[in-house]
C-alpha cells in the first residue's frame, strides 16, 4: 500500500471526507429545519 504515501492521494481523500461530512451535516441541518415545523403542524391538527 505505497500509494497511501503520496501526498496527492492523501489530499484527495481528505477533500472526500471533507465533502462527505459537509454532506451529512448539510443532510441533518436540512432535517432539524424542515422536519420539525412540520412534525409539529401534524401534532396540532390531530389534537
Amino acid at each position: 500500500m505505497r500509494f497511501w504515501d503520496d501526498p496527492a492521494v492523501r489530499e484527495v481523500v481528505r477533500q472526500v471526507f471533507i465533502a462527505l461530512l459537509l454532506a451529512l451535516l448539510s443532510v441533518l441541518g436540512y432535517d432539524a429545519a424542515i422536519a420539525k415545523p412540520r412534525i409539529r403542524r401534524l401534532r396540532a391538527q390531530s389534537a
